[in-house]
């Protein structure tokens, strides 16, 4: 859920997971889901997926203030 709160200022939707599952299952996955063309500005998006994934995943990100 942080992901996708994180994303959204940046115009990029991700489901958590969980939401597609019967049991709320696989709590650590996204779905990805893509109905235009693999242009540059999806490439774009998908790398600043992966930027705030690896900011949210980041050791400084989970210490205490």
């Amino acid at each position: 859920m942080k992901l996708r709160d994180a994303a959204i200022p940046h115009h990029i939707s991700v489901c958590p997971v969980p939401i597609f599952s019967v049991k709320g299952e696989f709590r650590h996955f996204i779905r990805l889901n893509c109905a235009q063309a693999l242009d540059s500005g999806v490439l774009d998006a998908i790398d600043v997926l992966g930027e705030l994934a690896h900011q949210l995943n980041s050791p400084s990100k989970n210490r205490p203030a």
